[in-house]
């Protein structure tokens, strides 16, 4: 529905309020999101109150004033308003992107989406591995750096395992080894974007998958079907499971999608490349959270984290 309301002509926002548990605050709700579109090309020169509800009995985790510059996104995110849980992420989150880089504007790689669509293709779909079929990559197989390849067999709604090969998976094919992405998440959880790659005896094994669309995938932008050196996999591996982009990441993102315009626009930097490769490379077979928390420490580092930005990081909460 749309509805033209001259009012706005002659208002601005005064408050933004965001409920960190939907569920806590309104019985039975099954959607989490809210847009709000206002043309008007004019900002009010008044602080805006950014305000975070727990539940709905009127308890307040913060708020602050801040100016309306500070909470709108630039026309790469289509000047989208966010909300930030504290005063302190906005001037950390400042820094990061003005001294970083982004996939779309730089670099060689991009993130894409996976295209085989099962629901699509019922016909094709077969629960036992014969001699002529492709195996189907699910986004419940990616966990936080590791690939988890679990039995996912539904008769009631026919989710199978493998796909019959046919003419019409042609252009839907993948082959080798690759960083995968989660593209679905819980809007309440930190960890917004889980991501691995594939173990070794899963591309030995199976020449070509398929990859499912609530899955995306790093390539090569010059030329999709060609393979990713594995410590730039790596790299971008480390990089994306931090705790610092998902911190980003959830300060930004309003929904439960993690989609792969928004990877795209991470800031990426390369200070300590070699230094997180290492990390993630501890990382195999031994996914510990001392090992984690250490290669996050050299994330902050990559980034050029004071003690006072790293706290920040540490201590936010949704």
């Amino acid at each position: 529905m749309h509805q033209d309301v001259s009012v706005f002509g002659s208002t601005y926002i005064v408050s933004l309020i965001n409920f960190k548990s939907r569920k806590k605050i309104f019985k039975d709700v099954e959607q989490a999101v809210v847009i709000l579109t206002i043309k008007n090309s004019k900002r009010s020169k008044n602080d805006v109150n950014v305000i975070s509800k727990v539940d709905n009995e009127n308890k307040e985790t913060t708020s602050f004033q801040t100016s309306m510059d500070n909470i709108i996104m630039d026309k790469r995110y289509n000047y989208f308003i966010f909300i930030p849980s504290t005063d302190g992420i906005l001037g950390l989150i400042e820094k990061i992107y003005n001294s970083s880089a982004n996939l779309k504007e730089n670099g060689e790689y991009l993130f894409g989406t996976g295209a085989f669509v099962w629901n699509q293709h019922k016909d094709l779909l077969i629960e036992q591995k014969t001699s002529d079929v492709i195996p189907i990559v699910y986004a419940g197989y990616i966990e936080k750096y590791n690939f988890n390849k679990k039995d996912i067999y539904n008769e009631k709604i026919g989710k199978k395992q493998f796909a019959l090969n046919n003419d019409r998976l042609k252009t839907m094919i993948s082959t080798g080894q690759k960083l995968i992405v989660q593209r679905t998440s819980t809007f309440e959880d930190l960890q917004r974007i889980k991501a691995c790659l594939f173990k070794d005896d899963f591309i030995m094994n199976n020449s070509k998958y398929l990859l499912e669309n609530h899955i995306n995938f790093l390539y090569r932008k010059s030329d999709k079907s060609q393979a990713i050196e594995t410590n730039v996999l790596k790299f971008y591996l480390g990089i994306v499971n931090s705790r610092l982009l998902n911190v980003i990441f959830s300060v930004k993102n309003g929904n439960t999608q993690v989609s792969s315009s928004e990877l795209n626009l991470l800031p990426i930097a390369t200070s300590q490349q070699d230094a997180i490769i290492e990390a993630v490379n501890r990382l195999e077979g031994n996914i510990t959270k001392a090992l984690i928390d250490s290669l996050d420490e050299i994330i902050y580092e990559n980034y050029f984290l004071s003690n006072f930005e790293i706290d920040i990081v540490r201590n936010y909460r949704r």
